[in-house]
């Protein structure tokens, strides 16, 4: 098999025993130090509030997959969108989901979203670590991935499960040698993605940077570009990349599902999104990435490791996509933590310390340190809030165990009055104030909701006038037949003012976060 010119040969093995303290440091200890971390990572974040945007909205279309047995042609959750085609690219996402809330509420819910985050993270130490990467620089490159992926992380999402899939597959993809089962994992591993989210062509994307990167260097290095064809790992990673793409095509749309992925960005909705906007520097967002670059280009130029062509690629073209839409940053993360572990551990080990030979494992070590992981998560388990559920019958407190934003106490208010005719409320609570109806059997007709792409442009447009409070605004209302308002508290005080002026609505509720107007009879 041709090799590399930027891969590195792995520590040679000691072929003499080493010292007690130094084997168990070298066996043991960063097993130890990571999956204590891991566990504790695991619980302190399956005690963060559930996140009020996306969330309800993947649970009810979750709901409909299960009980109508079929996924819907048509939005289905907004009247105002009735007639809108409908793809769900993450379907299977909502049917787990929505199955994990039945069988264990809200506690299994968030001990979902702290899996998810924490498998991540799992991901990057295992990645660095195979690579020979030391304790501090296998945290480090987790660091960095969390500083990056930090703003997006508190919404649990379909997304979650993409960010997932997109670190395994790179674990495959960053090992020196393929072996034959790598064929059949990485083909099961994009089959179960296509299915999950619609990120999955960010995964044919990673296989083709690989592919593309690989004969890059090899190009470089022999001068010749026949080479390439006689390259057993280019052939390898041809090979991956034809077994992903075909797999993909297993899904409840077939090849269409492409089309509607690679066109879901020119939606002119999200454009109004902050999310879908260019990565600005003023944001601790892009400060967080601007310094992730200064950190990376120097660090390349200084590293012993020789830059692969795939790294060069993938860098480039997700920090060029991050700065046009700050929501790639959630790709871009992933492979600066890749690249941050691969190169800073080489300067790592060049000027601060040699690395370590690494002693023969036996079975039976190999058999103890599975045993002690799976023992330390089933003991965190035990703190989070499905471990009390099952083993202590406690359910959790659902106003902590949601957003501080959640609108808790307009949606029970508006369950003990339920109001008739159309509803104009906030964005970012449409999901859930359409959730909560659906539970108690009240559709309620909501504006929108939080996926703007299914929104008729006509009504997007109008949503995005009225909440600026135009002077037309109760036109605008009245073209709708609104009769019942739901705002927030905190960035809609223009229109919460028109509204309580106004000789044609009447103040209802009004809580911290929320107010609810209805309109007066004539």
């Amino acid at each position: 098999m041709n090799r590399s010119p930027s891969e590195t040969d792995p520590a040679p093995r000691s072929a003499t025993p080493l010292r007690s303290t130094a084997r168990w440091q070298s066996v043991w200890g960063g097993t130890v130090l990571f999956t204590v971390a891991l566990s504790v990572m695991f619980v302190l974040l399956s005690h963060v509030p559930l996140w009020h945007t996306d969330l309800w909205g993947h649970l009810q279309y979750g709901e409909i997959l299960c009980t109508e047995k079929a996924i819907p042609a048509t939005e289905p959750i907004m009247p105002l969108a009735a007639n809108v085609p409908f793809v769900d690219s993450a379907w299977l996402s909502q049917v787990i989901a929505y199955q994990v809330f039945e069988f264990a509420g809200l506690a299994g819910l968030q001990c979902l979203y702290a899996a998810c985050i924490t498998a991540c993270c799992a991901l990057i130490l295992w990645i660095s670590r195979r690579h020979g990467r030391g304790l501090v620089i296998s945290l480090a490159a987790v660091a960095v991935w969390l500083a990056l992926e930090w703003q997006q992380l508190p919404v649990i999402r379909p997304q979650l499960a993409g960010a997932v899939c997109f670190l395994a597959l790179l674990a495959c993809l960053s090992r020196r040698r393929y072996t034959v089962s790598l064929y059949a994992i990485v083909t099961g591993l994009m089959l179960l993605w296509v299915n999950l989210h619609g990120s999955f062509i960010m995964g044919l994307g990673l296989l083709s940077c690989f592919l593309l990167g690989r004969a890059i260097d090899v190009v470089r290095r022999s001068k010749r570009l026949t080479a390439i064809a006689h390259d057993t790992k280019t052939r390898q990673l041809l090979v991956l990349t034809l077994c992903g793409g075909l797999a993909v095509f297993v899904n409840p749309y077939g090849p269409q599902l492409y089309i509607h992925v690679l066109t879901f960005a020119r939606n002119p909705n999200l454009a109004d999104l902050t999310e879908w906007k260019l990565l600005s520097v003023t944001s601790q967002q892009g400060q967080i990435f601007a310094a992730s670059v200064i950190v990376l280009i120097p660090m390349l130029y200084f590293s012993p490791r020789r830059t692969t062509a795939a790294e060069i690629l993938l860098l480039g073209g997700l920090g060029v996509a991050t700065v046009w839409t700050s929501r790639m940053i959630v790709w871009f993360a992933p492979i600066a933590a890749y690249v941050f572990a691969l190169h800073g551990g080489a300067l790592w080990n060049r000027y601060v310390r040699s690395p370590r030979p690494r002693p023969l494992r036996t079975v039976r070590q190999y058999w103890a340190r599975a045993t002690f992981v799976v023992v330390a998560f089933v003991v965190a388990g035990t703190f989070s809030p499905l471990g009390r559920l099952i083993w202590f019958g406690r359910p959790v407190n659902f106003s902590a165990a949601v957003s501080s934003q959640t609108p808790v106490a307009a949606a029970e208010f508006l369950l003990e009055r339920q109001p008739s005719g159309q509803m104009f409320n906030t964005y970012e609570w449409g999901d859930y104030l359409s959730w909560v109806g659906r539970r108690h059997a009240q559709r309620w007709p909501i504006f929108v909701a939080s996926h703007a792409h299914l929104v008729p442009r006509q009504v997007w447009v109008d949503y995005m006038t009225l909440i600026s409070a135009p002077a037309d605004w109760e036109q605008r209302l009245e073209q709708y037949d609104v009769q019942t308002v739901v705002i927030d508290k905190r960035y809609r005080s223009a229109l919460i003012t028109r509204l309580r002026t106004s000789d044609h609505w009447a103040l209802v509720f009004e809580d911290e976060i929320a107010t609810i107007f209805f309109r007066k009879p004539t």
